[in-house]
């Protein structure tokens, strides 16, 4: 009796082994299942973030581009400016230069004409 408990006693062992192994196997394969599922969440994870990087990237190159671009046209504006301003340097120093002359002739057309009245009644004393 003894031998049958044992053999029953060993064949229950086995079979609690056979078991505990059954279920290992599909714990280690849910496992390895969740591991993958991890590792390719993990992967589009990584993908996405570089993505967003790159975008990021592209969109600080863009920004800097135009500032640089800004930045050309604001100086090309300011040499204009300046070179305007320097035109107009130019054409007041010329406009006061004719104001000046045109002075001197109307002073001398006025000269003149107090000569001629000067003279015409000179002539209608003298006629006189």
């Amino acid at each position: 009796m003894i031998d049958i408990c044992a053999a029953s006693e060993k064949a229950k062992l086995e079979n609690y082994s056979k078991v505990i192994q059954i279920r290992k196997e599909s714990f280690d394969q849910l496992f390895a299942n969740e591991i993958k599922q991890h590792n390719a969440k993990n992967e589009k994870l990584r993908t996405k973030l570089a993505e967003a990087e790159e975008a990021q990237r592209k969109k600080e190159a863009n920004i800097l581009e135009r500032n640089q671009m800004k930045t050309k046209e604001a100086v090309a504006i300011e040499e204009e400016c300046v070179a305007i301003e320097k035109e107009c340097s130019v054409l007041v120093k010329r406009n006061k230069a004719i104001m000046i002359q045109l002075r001197r002739k109307l002073v001398e057309a006025e000269n003149i004409r107090r000569e001629l009245i000067k003279k015409k009644e000179n002539a209608i004393i003298d006629n006189k």
